[in-house]
């Protein structure tokens, strides 16, 4: 492993803490940073169990068993990426729990918000709905970040993996993944930076997302949305708000979101579905 990561990842250690926690009041309100873990949602779910405090903080350099949605595997090299995971307990979420489902949402807005603000022009970070970021460059289109929120009680474990500093992707994902130094063409943005970053934005669109519903962030969610009248597949045991599915799933064009944050598409026999949960991917470009 390189010397800069080495030292990068000495640094966080050292003084990361006290770092964040100067620069944000309600996220990391404690720390914890292992090197090797089954994946930062574990750790978040075992402490949120035991009742630890709203903006509990949870990174790790590498994951033996990270995951996204749909029991995807999350691969990261140690050291390269930003895995992390917080526990969310605001008061918020006992005052309106119908609105947990928005917090993948508003969180991808987040990530998207940090990712943009470090890659250069004509590069943009986008959200898929619910909850990945891909950027664009000219007609390239890949992942660099995920998510997976997980209801723990009274609690949302925040899941986060973004790629940072990785270039070099296994055979199978390197036509669909992206980086931050890849984009960039450089290593001058770190974890530390980034995280720092996301923090503060991750707060204010899940307290938005909370206080007001998906209206609050509603504007910002399309401005950075990259699903526009695209064509999908919604993949077989897509759940909708009519309960509608069928085995081999069915081609559809998105038309829009709800009030309430439900992807509206249109199949091709003409019928509106609203989808609430479910696997949606975009054609290929």
């Amino acid at each position: 492993m390189s010397a800069p990561i080495d030292a990068e990842r000495a640094d966080l250690r050292r003084d990361g803490a006290e770092k964040i926690s100067n620069v944000f009041d309600g996220l990391s309100a404690s720390i914890v940073h292992v090197a090797t873990t089954t994946s930062t949602n574990d750790l978040a779910k075992e402490a949120a169990r035991a009742g630890c405090v709203h903006g509990a903080l949870f990174l790790a350099d590498a994951q033996t068993a990270g995951r996204g949605r749909q029991g995807r595997v999350w691969s990261s090299p140690c050291g390269e990426n930003l895995l992390l995971s917080v526990v969310y307990r605001s008061p918020l979420l006992r005052r309106f729990p119908a609105r947990r489902p928005l917090v993948p949402l508003a969180t991808g807005l987040a990530v998207a918000h940090t990712i943009a603000d470090v890659l250069p022009a004509p590069a943009r970070a986008a959200v898929k709905w619910p909850n990945d970021v891909l950027v664009f460059v000219g007609e390239t289109r890949k992942k660099i970040a995920g998510i997976l929120v997980e209801v723990v009680g009274d609690a949302l474990v925040v899941g986060i993996g973004i790629n940072v500093s990785t270039t070099d992707f296994p055979e199978e994902i390197a036509p669909v993944a992206t980086s931050i130094a890849a984009v960039r063409g450089d290593n001058a943005i770190g974890r530390r930076q980034v995280v720092q970053a996301l923090l503060g934005n991750l707060e204010h669109e899940i307290e938005r997302v909370l206080a007001g519903g998906f209206p609050a962030i509603r504007a910002r969610y399309e401005a950075a949305w990259c699903m526009h009248n695209a064509p999908v597949w919604v993949a077989a045991g897509g759940p909708s708000k009519e309960g509608s599915s069928t085995d081999a799933g069915y081609a559809a064009t998105v038309i829009g979101l709800d009030d309430d944050g439900h992807l509206k598409v249109v199949d091709g026999a003409g019928i509106v579905h609203f989808l609430n949960a479910g696997d949606v991917h975009l054609a290929p470009r």
